[in-house]
């Protein structure tokens, strides 16, 4: 039996540009929530980001948009801007990423809309936040990446700083403004009153931050580039094989002892340098060199093998074509194929009695429900 939907009923309004906010109104409408995204004349500027895919769309826009309705209004306009007005008034939900000051100087803030709809949960996604001296800037993914020290822990040392491949903080803000709205809507639940959610791309840096952040603050050195090796473990990063690199990431004591046992070396757990991972730690360049010149030896596929069999982390470094081609991601059904378009999309990481919530609808074309939500207007 298909189970219900959990956001179904719920009335979404999605002012909205980018990334960041939009992936949060996609993640609710692929919830079941009926998602109405409101574009000015000529659209989200990701109808033009990536490859086109024709009907005033791109990958940029596919990415992070299905499920939705589109309307285009143009805040010029006043007729326009009070059937906008309206639809705000009726909704569950606000959503908007609009330019700093914006929504103040449109009298579309959310003291404003809250006020005239006092069960609306309305939220604000931003570059810095309600407060500091950044607060009225601007911010891209890459900006923010830069700003909270992502960047400074990425790329290898010695070497240049590097953004992380995928535009962490986008999505990374989305899921929060996400996590930020059902929590409100919770307490709706319980109040029956709406509230102002803030989210925003530098405090979602921050946050990918903490762990560093506090080692730092525990006495540790600087935190620097590492290129694939990780914290607080040893050893925890890829390695090359005869062929190709692979990940190894080993957390406990026990299983580093399997490990000395797998690669014939079980005096190694023993060792005062290696045996507790703290020791490990702190000797890991030490004990790279060891593991190097080990895995050197043989392919990489005769190591994932062993390391398999004896129940260690581990997992090959794939490229996309590898990944959607790999046995485990064609069984999870995360892959969900749209008609009439080259590219698929990727579902929720979300399953509701088994079932993962299905592919309903395609990303809107620009200002396709006009006549259903304005009345043709």
């Amino acid at each position: 039996m298909e189970t219900a939907l959990p956001l179904t009923g719920l009335k979404v309004v999605e002012l909205c540009s980018s990334f960041s906010g939009p992936i949060a109104a996609e993640n609710l409408a692929i919830l079941g929530a009926d998602v109405i995204k409101v574009e000015p004349p000529g659209g989200d500027v990701t109808r033009s980001w990536g490859p086109p895919l024709g009907m005033d769309s791109a990958a940029g826009f596919e990415t992070v948009n299905r499920e939705k309705k589109s309307i285009v209004i143009d805040f010029n306009d006043a007729d326009q801007k009070q059937a906008l007005i309206e639809l705000i008034q009726s909704a569950d939900v606000l959503i908007q990423n609009l330019r700093p000051g914006l929504t103040e100087t449109l009298a579309l803030d959310g003291e404003t809309m809250c006020a005239s709809n006092p069960k609306l949960v309305y939220c604000n996604v931003g570059a810095f936040g309600r407060k500091g001296p950044l607060r009225s800037r601007p911010g891209y993914d890459p900006l923010m990446q830069a700003f909270s020290g992502i960047m400074s822990v990425t790329g290898e040392d010695p070497g240049n700083a590097a953004r992380v491949g995928v535009p962490v903080i986008d999505f990374g803000t989305g899921l929060w403004t996400t996590i930020g709205v059902l929590s409100a809507l919770f307490r709706r639940s319980l109040t029956g009153q709406g509230c102002v959610v803030d989210s925003c791309l530098f405090e979602t840096g921050v946050h990918w931050m903490k762990y560093a952040i506090s080692e730092y603050h525990a006495g540790g050195p600087m935190p620097g580039r590492m290129g694939t090796r990780g914290p607080a473990v040893a050893p925890n990063r890829a390695y090359n094989a005869a062929d190709q690199a692979f990940m190894l990431c080993i957390g406990t004591d026990n299983q580093f002892k399997t490990l000395c046992e797998v690669i014939d070396h079980p005096e190694l757990a023993d060792s005062p340098a290696f045996a507790k991972n703290q020791a490990r730690k702190k000797n890991e360049h030490e004990l790279d060199s060891l593991l190097e010149a080990i895995f050197i030896t043989d392919t990489r596929d005769h190591w994932l093998d062993k390391l398999e069999a004896a129940g260690l982390p581990h997992a090959p470094i794939l490229n996309i074509k590898e990944l959607l081609a790999n046995p485990q991601m064609q069984a999870s059904g995360l892959l969900q194929q749209q008609q009439d378009s080259r590219i698929d999309l990727i579902g929720l990481p979300l399953l509701f009695n088994g079932q993962r919530p299905a592919f309903r609808r395609p990303p809107p074309r620009l200002n396709q429900h006009e006549d259903e939500l304005m009345g043709g207007a």
